[in-house]
């Protein structure tokens, strides 16, 4: 399948709903089946072994062996601690708190850890989380560079989006990408959401089809 032609500066609700289906049909779906066990947990949390999928799911081979020892020694280490820290994102009252909670955990130190710290939240609720990486960053100022001047009438059908949108800064690194940090996070949050709740698409389609879309840089 071909990328999706360029969405207009002048598109519309369902011109939108369309342009980020077309680009998550070419999501890599069969990835998805390793996270599939540990979506939703009835236990309210997860445990070294959930996380050690989680970890082979966002990181891949290159980190897998990597992320595994981290998760064993930090598990020995803090017997319980894990379930504790990701119990608490759950009933976290908003983005920032439930981020934050993780703080600490095995791959989720430093600014840029908000990627695997989101990608744990989207699996402890994906209705309420999604990830955030720099793919979908870059995907998101592209989209806010094209439909950002619909923010200055309300008439227009994405004005609802543009605003919050175009409050969306991520900073640029010296290669034009913009990586994932955490005071972006709740901003992020706030555009995905609305982006799901105007498309009536789910959360984690439109975490897929920000994916691919950062081709459309």
């Amino acid at each position: 399948m071909s990328p999706p032609i360029p969405l207009a500066a002048d598109a519309d609700v369902a011109q939108l709903t369309q342009w980020l289906t077309e680009w998550s049909l070419l999501y890599p779906f069969s990835g998805d089946r390793t996270i599939q066990p540990v979506l939703w947990p009835a236990a309210g949390n997860f445990g070294a072994q959930e996380l050690q999928i989680i970890f082979d799911w966002k990181l891949g081979n290159r980190w897998k062996a990597v992320a595994a020892a981290q998760v064993n020694t930090f598990d020995a280490a803090n017997p319980g601690r894990i379930e504790l820290m990701t119990g608490n994102a759950l009933t976290a009252p908003n983005d920032a708190a439930a981020l934050a909670a993780l703080r600490g955990l095995p791959q989720v130190r430093g600014a840029q850890a908000v990627a695997v710290g989101s990608a744990i939240l989207m699996c402890l609720d994906p209705n309420r989380w999604t990830v955030i990486d720099v793919n979908a960053n870059d995907a998101l100022v592209c989209l806010r560079n094209t439909i950002g001047g619909q923010r200055n009438n309300t008439t227009n059908p994405l004005y609802e989006l543009a605003v919050p949108l175009w409050g969306f800064t991520p900073g640029a690194n010296s290669n034009g990408n913009h990586p994932a940090l955490a005071v972006d996070w709740p901003d992020y949050m706030a555009v995905c959401r609305t982006i799901a709740r105007m498309t009536m698409l789910s959360l984690r389609t439109v975490d897929r089809a920000l994916m691919q879309a950062r081709r459309w840089r």
